[in-house]
């Protein structure tokens, strides 16, 4: 009950354009994570995310039927449970995009990517030495579809002015990547860089999408100011 609560006042908290992707990666973060995705998915939750392909696999056979973010990299032997289980796959290099394309066309397979940018976090994503152009004509292969990009705030959850500072900067170069790739012909889908400390910390930052993990079970990722009632 209290995680329903937690979601439904999450939700209501959100502007409308924004839904969410509700991540339970590490096992739910230690809470369960099948029973935690059934109990969101009766509460409307349509989307998940996780950190690696079998934890997304065991959602989809417990029943969980929305779209399933991997956002850890699919070793080859495994790739083809991308399609199977209708997958959405995290790229975080370039080279990896190029290996998942490589697959696609030798099992005649098309994978559902989201582009995830690097932007400050540094534990996995494009940076700012792969060309654009190199991107864009991955994104536009046949056997690959780009559905979404996105990054992760570094210090959303700690309240110092190099902090505070560091997040907004983060946004920026997002948004110039975002701009710089629309330029170029990429059609970068849904775009969103929000987890849970930056949902609450920093709501004038606002995408399509935003990544509530511990914050749905009414833990603090670090310093977090809460603008709604909120039950561990």
């Amino acid at each position: 009950k209290k995680l329903e609560n937690n979601y439904k006042n999450l939700v209501k908290y959100l502007p409308d354009f924004c839904d969410c992707i509700c991540i339970v990666k590490c096992n739910g973060y230690g809470h369960d994570a099948i029973q935690e995705a059934l109990v969101l998915q009766n509460c409307g939750a349509k989307f998940f995310g996780v950190a690696a392909l079998q934890e997304a696999v065991s959602l989809r056979k417990a029943g969980i039927v929305g779209d399933i973010l991997i956002l850890g990299h699919t070793v080859k032997e495994e790739m083809s449970l991308l399609f199977e289980y209708n997958f959405i796959q995290t790229v975080g290099d370039v080279d990896y995009g190029y290996a998942l394309l490589e697959h696609a066309k030798v099992h005649n397979h098309v994978y559902r990517i989201h582009y995830k940018i690097d932007t400050g976090m540094h534990r996995l994503g494009i940076t700012d030495h792969v060309s654009i152009f190199a991107l864009r004509d991955l994104a536009n292969e046949e056997h690959l579809t780009l559905e979404g990009c996105f990054s992760h705030f570094a210090v959303a959850d700690s309240f110092t002015h190099e902090d505070i500072a560091f997040t907004y900067q983060q946004k920026s170069l997002f948004d110039a990547w975002v701009k710089e790739a629309k330029a170029v012909g990429i059609d970068v889908g849904k775009l969103h860089l929000s987890a849970s400390a930056a949902i609450v910390n920093y709501p004038d930052i606002v995408y399509d999408y935003c990544r509530p993990g511990i914050l749905l079970l009414g833990f603090d990722s670090g310093d977090m100011k809460y603008p709604y009632v909120r039950e561990q």
